[in-house]
């Protein structure tokens, strides 16, 4: 039986990650599965961590427990709509099923995003300081998850400009947006564990869609990438993400 070795792993990784940075320039086939499982990984940890939010907040009452699992069996089943007709299509042009990806990531995005400015609308009420604190951690969070997904969207086959808006762009309109309604969100700051269940079932079927694409253009999902963006999610939440 082979053994894993935790340093084999680590030095795996680090070579997924130079092989990435070498090859943004001139992409190769590799460097789209590297891309794309790193992607995967990121939004699975995120989706999850979604849905652990709702049931924590609730405080793993039975009845949250398992509509959170209902929520993810529904992500999943709308994930596989989606990826139904990969096999007859590239992604590669504007069609009904492309849209409500897009539309999907949009809406998780949006959820995800709209709290967070509420929260930064509160820290700059108790002083500028810990304002620009709030700031900063949630902007280092979006900077990495916005350009993870960004890639994720072009690798694709996406426009660039409709790559941009929908994850630039929604993250911005998010953060702005619940800043500027922070006092109207706070009203109903007690559904905010709705917001993470909803964000978390749109990721969830994202995520969903995101695997058999890679399944069907690669032929398989490479496990290290997966979970190097897993790993990155993981640390970017401890680093100031979401600690509602």
């Amino acid at each position: 039986m082979r053994t894993v070795c935790i340093c084999c792993v680590k030095n795996d990784i680090v070579q997924v990650v130079l092989f990435l940075f070498m090859n943004t320039i001139i992409p190769t086939k590799k460097y789209f599965l590297y891309s794309a499982s790193v992607g995967l990984g990121f939004l699975t940890f995120l989706s999850f961590d979604q849905l652990y939010h709702f049931v924590h907040e609730s405080g793993f009452q039975v009845g949250s427990i398992v509509l959170a699992f209902l929520v993810l069996m529904c992500g999943v089943f709308v994930g596989k709509m989606l990826a139904k007709h990969l096999s007859v299509c590239t992604h590669e042009h504007t069609d009904d099923v492309d849209v409500t990806f897009i539309i999907l990531l949009v809406i998780g995005s949006l959820v995800h995003t709209v709290f967070d400015g509420s929260v930064v609308h509160e820290a700059f009420r108790n002083g500028t300081g810990e304002g620009l604190g709030v700031v900063g951690a949630i902007l280092l969070h979006e900077v990495v998850r916005t350009s993870i997904l960004y890639k994720v969207t072009r690798v694709m086959g996406f426009k660039k400009i409709i790559a941009l808006a929908s994850v630039f762009g929604v993250s911005f309109l998010g953060i702005f947006g619940g800043y500027l309604l922070g006092d109207f969100i706070e009203q109903y700051h007690q559904y905010e564990s709705i917001a993470h269940l909803i964000s978390g079932g749109m990721f969830v079927a994202v995520s969903t869609d995101l695997y058999y694409y890679i399944k069907h253009h690669f032929g398989k999902v490479s496990i290290l990438p997966v979970i190097l963006g897993m790993v990155t999610a993981y640390l970017i939440g401890l680093l100031g993400g979401h600690e509602e």
